[in-house]
């Protein structure tokens, strides 16, 4: 029986995807529970239990998870920009529901029609290459 020495990166990229389902989960469920926008909550729970099966799925070295998390990385890439608009719209209407002025809110939105795609794209690539590599490839067989 041989025994896998698993990369540090898998290792870094199975907890991120699992912390960052948990933080996501918490706030899908928050924005249910306390501001009754639908949409969103539902998107944030759904992209977020996906994602913490495939954290689970890359620490066990699973290859579906290998490419799953390729495929996932391109869907959360399209789906920001096609649901872009809604998310803007009920991010808007949350914000009044929480307090915060139009103009921090339009602020923000601003900064994340700007840094947000660029910052997704990169990392979805940085992600994409390193799954990719032949030495990453055979942890997973």
């Amino acid at each position: 029986m041989t025994v896998k020495k698993k990369l540090i990166g898998a290792i870094a990229l199975g907890i991120f995807f699992i912390l960052s389902s948990i933080r996501g989960i918490n706030y899908g469920l928050h924005f249910l529970l306390n501001y009754k926008r639908n949409f969103v909550s539902y998107y944030i729970i759904i992209i977020s239990i996906t994602s913490l099966i495939l954290g689970i799925g890359i620490l066990k070295l699973q290859e579906w998870a290998r490419k799953g998390i390729i495929y996932y990385q391109i869907i959360i890439v399209f789906l920001g920009i096609i649901l872009t608009p809604l998310l803007k719209k009920e991010i808007l209407h949350l914000g009044k529901d929480i307090g915060v002025t139009k103009k921090e809110i339009v602020h923000g939105l601003t900064m994340i029609d700007i840094a947000g795609p660029i910052i997704e794209i990169l990392f979805t690539l940085i992600i994409i290459y390193y799954l990719t590599r032949p030495k990453v490839k055979e942890q997973f067989k």
